[in-house]
């Protein structure tokens, strides 16, 4: 008898509105998005099928060998046939590139429906630190000009202050965004 692997549930199909937390890895940690224009194309391809599909891109971090990125949907959507478009579009282009026909480029996806504002702002958070947590950028100050992240503009939107409210209300274990 086969039983269910519970490390890896399946995922959810047909979503109900609200507000979702989605992270990809690339197979074998592979660094396939290491160049700005890797970077550029995914972002790309990442607002147009969330647009595509209805969806609001809330926040995101593109990383050489993953994303994470907060997604909003007011209305019912099929989030295991926005996944499968993302990635087999950047699939498609990156082996056209790299002359590799067929090669699987992304190892698997995440994904949490967020409930509660403590799940909203503790990812939202998590998104925007993960640069600093791969090293790509030092601090938060650094953070607001790295182009594959929506801190930025976040910052731009809302304020130093509400930005850094979200972060003391909602820190990010062992991650203290002030400490100098």
């Amino acid at each position: 008898m086969a039983y269910p692997n519970i490390h890896r549930p399946a995922h959810m199909q047909l979503c109900p509105e609200g507000v979702y937390f989605l992270t990809a890895r690339v197979l074998d940690g592979a660094s396939v998005f290491a160049s700005e224009a890797r970077k550029e194309l995914l972002f790309d391809i990442l607002v147009n099928k969330c647009f595509q599909n209805g969806v609001d891109l809330i926040s995101w971090t593109i990383c050489d060998n993953h994303y994470h990125v907060l997604i909003y949907s007011e209305r019912e959507f099929d989030l295991g046939y926005l996944m499968n478009r993302i990635h087999s579009v950047t699939d498609t282009m990156l082996n056209k590139e790299d002359l590799t026909p067929g090669r699987k480029v992304w190892y698997q996806y995440w994904d949490t429906w967020l409930r509660t504002e403590q799940d909203f702002f503790l990812r939202f958070n998590y998104v925007h630190w993960n640069p600093i947590k791969h090293g790509y950028v030092k601090d938060l100050d650094e953070l607001e000009s790295y182009e594959y992240c929506s801190f930025g503009l976040w910052k731009e939107m809302l304020g130093e202050e509400m930005i850094e409210s979200f972060f003391e209300q909602y820190p990010i274990e062992d991650f203290d965004p002030f400490r100098k």
